[in-house]
């Protein structure tokens, strides 16, 4: 949408009046005017704005040249905002014309290359200031790029994310914390940034570095800010002093690179401590979900409890109450834990564990019931020559008077006084096997076992004797 009309050298640098006319319009929006390459000013005169940005009136002393291209627009770009506030801005006109038509070169260059080796590009020539960077300057300044791009995750990690938004609102800390970060970034972080792309562009060899201080506000970087937020309705204000000294030394490269270690330093720090705050919500929310879960379960088991002591009488129904006063008490320690980082994995422990002592208050409920069905299967009819008729007549006695007067007695007074969460699912197991064990022996040879059984009563040896799963293994 423009023409750009100018002249040069025949050693190819640019001279006189460079003006950009508009295709559709009158006039020339700009006019860059040069003197043997070297720019002296740029008119600027649009419907948006009109005035004069200064060119390179300074003396030269280490004169380079250099091709007219994006970088050398870039350079210039840099020295407006180094130098006083300028009242009109360098516009994108010039620097788009100048790209098209290189890359009108280009494709040139490309059907020519291939018939050849060739390098048929624009190479209009400027004159800029020249100000080499030292090795000690170049390692900064790559140490620079590094601790900036870093603290730019950073940053960014800390700044997008959710979970930090939503825990400042009810956080105070983190809200400060994160109200930190956002000013690092725009008073330390921001500047550094540029700093870092120009000198990845090759602009800063281009420009005196000791008024590279004044792309900050004030002209330096600040070493403390203060830092105003609002919470609860309360405006607060709490003062930062960082770990950065100011600007003090006449090697601005090294300054500033003591200000990229600083604000890497500062940004870690707090970065550590909004992690520390993530985690402890994290914490606090898994512990909320858990202590839910350990309400529903153990209010699960008590309705359970109470819902089968309906139907039961002693001494099942003191054992299964005693499961419940069991819960309660094991709920009580755990509310008194002063740990916090000990409470989820109890809670685990206990959700995990009182699904097994409702069972087991059923396997208990069930006792009376179970002994019904064992005393009937341990029956055979046999035929009585007194009577001449057939008479059902109790059998395996010894089996069944142990279970009866060893076993369940020996279970139900482990599971009124040593009932925990480590032994609830064991004596669940094993309770369960004694009656499924009992409808086992009914049909096998038990003589040798009954004999055996005679004189006992030590409830871990019939348990062997039985082959029942034991409790304690």
């Amino acid at each position: 949408h423009y023409v750009l009309v100018g002249r040069f050298l025949r050693d190819g640098l640019a001279h006189d009046q460079w003006e950009l006319y508009p295709k559709d319009g009158l006039g020339s929006t700009e006019t860059w005017v040069f003197s043997d390459g070297r720019l002296n000013r740029i008119v600027v005169n649009n419907p948006q704005q009109t005035g004069t940005i200064p060119g390179f009136t300074e003396t030269m002393t280490n004169e380079l040249v250099v091709n007219l291209d994006q970088r050398y627009t870039e350079l210039l770009r840099l020295r407006q905002k180094l130098n006083d506030a300028a009242s009109v801005d360098l516009e994108d006109g010039m620097v788009k014309m100048l790209a098209a038509n290189a890359g009108y070169y280009q494709k040139v260059d490309q059907i020519i290359s291939a018939l050849g080796k060739s390098s048929f590009m624009p190479e209009f020539k400027v004159k800029v200031a020249h100000y080499p960077l030292s090795d000690a300057e170049r390692t900064q300044l790559d140490s620079i790029d590094s601790l900036s791009n870093e603290a730019n995750k950073m940053v960014t990690g800390m700044l997008e994310s959710t979970q930090l938004r939503l825990l400042k609102l009810s956080d105070e800390e983190v809200l400060y914390l994160l109200t930190l970060v956002d000013t690092l970034n725009r008073e330390w972080l921001k500047p550094m940034l540029g700093i870092s792309q120009y000198y990845k562009n090759g602009v800063l060899d281009h420009i005196d570095r000791n008024k590279l201080t004044r792309l900050w506000q004030g002209n330096a970087p600040k070493s403390s800010f203060e830092i105003a937020y609002e919470f609860d309705q309360q405006q607060k204000v709490r003062t930062f002093n960082s770990s950065f000294n100011g600007i003090g030394g006449d090697n601005m490269v090294k300054e500033l690179h003591a200000l990229a270690e600083s604000m890497h330093h500062e940004l870690s720090v707090i970065e550590q401590k909004l992690n520390k705050e993530r985690a402890q919500k994290e914490r606090e929310q898994e512990l909320e979900q858990l202590e839910e879960q350990l309400i529903a379960r153990q209010t699960c088991l008590n309705n359970s409890i109470d819902s089968l002591s309906q139907e039961l009488s002693d001494p099942e129904k003191t054992v299964i109450q005693s499961i419940k006063a069991r819960a309660a008490m094991l709920l009580s320690e755990y509310s008194s834990l002063e740990d916090l980082d000990q409470k989820p994995a109890q809670a685990r422990q206990l959700i995990s564990c009182f699904p097994h002592m409702d069972s087991l208050a059923t396997e208990v409920a069930m006792l009376p019931e179970r002994w019904v069905e064992i005393q009937q299967e341990y029956r055979d009819d046999v035929w009585s020559p007194f009577t001449a008729i057939v008479m059902s007549e109790e059998i395996k006695k010894r089996i069944t008077e142990s279970y009866q007067q060893v076993l369940i007695p020996y279970y139900l007074d482990q599971i009124t006084n040593n009932l925990s969460c480590t032994n609830a699912q064991p004596l669940l197991q094993s309770l369960t096997s004694v009656h499924n064990r009992m409808l086992e022996l009914k049909e096998e040879d038990t003589k040798k076992i009954e004999r055996k059984l005679k004189k006992e009563d030590e409830a871990e040896v019939i348990i062997e004797l039985l082959e029942i799963v034991p409790l304690f293994n």
